[in-house]
């Protein structure tokens, strides 16, 4: 009789904060989409700096988050493959869909060493 074989919690968590992230990117920029539509000459000069100061804070909140669980995701799936257990494709997909999260930020980091007049 073959034993039936459990997914590792740590793979499938990651997989769920990958999913995650996409879910919190789409909602963001749905809000986006909703916040920018109204008309630029019906607000006042008050809530004009209110929806400045929410649109680049909510940037700066959405960024860090995908950082930090983006991190937590890879960290995750790490931990995983390293214990060894079978079914180990939640892990590796996790890992994969938040390296791919993760990429943007180190790209950032590259383009900082490359020369301005190349």
């Amino acid at each position: 009789m073959q034993s039936q074989e459990k997914p590792t919690k740590f793979g499938v968590f990651s997989s769920t904060l990958a999913i995650l992230m996409s879910v919190v990117w789409c909602v963001y920029i749905a809000i986006l989409m909703i916040f920018t539509q109204r008309e630029v000459t019906s607000i006042d000069v008050n809530s004009a700096v209110v929806v400045t100061i929410l649109f680049y804070g909510s940037v700066v909140v959405v960024s860090v988050l995908t950082f930090l669980l983006t991190i937590a995701g890879m960290v995750l799936s790490v931990l995983s493959l390293r214990k060894g257990e079978p079914k180990r494709f939640f892990a590796i997909a996790g890992f994969v869909i938040n390296f791919l999260w993760l990429l943007p930020y180190c790209i950032g980091c590259f383009t900082f060493f490359i020369p301005l007049n190349s």
